[in-house]
């Protein structure tokens, strides 16, 4: 996953979806994406969150501010993040 731009997403159902999700996946890359929430009242859970179900992925440079959680919510096992912005 490579310089996608998930922007003020789930404004249907404020708090529900996350700019980028990782489920069951290991060995991914996940780099230069834009995942944040620039508006008023944030409606983005996360920038980027990956479950539990994950390994071995890599997470990096990646532009995650202003959403209603956190920027990353990494739980997998073996994850490597470097230089994202939070």
């Amino acid at each position: 996953m490579v310089s996608n731009i998930c922007i003020n997403n789930s404004q249907s159902a404020p708090g529900q979806s996350c700019g980028i999700v990782l489920n069951q996946t290991a060995d991914t890359i996940v780099i230069g994406n834009r995942c944040l929430d620039d508006q008023a009242t944030k409606t983005q859970k996360h920038g980027i969150l990956e479950f539990s179900s994950c390994r071995s992925n890599v997470i990096a440079n990646n532009l995650c501010r202003g959403n209603a959680g956190s920027g990353l919510a990494l739980a997998g096992k073996d994850t490597r993040q470097s230089s994202n912005l939070e």
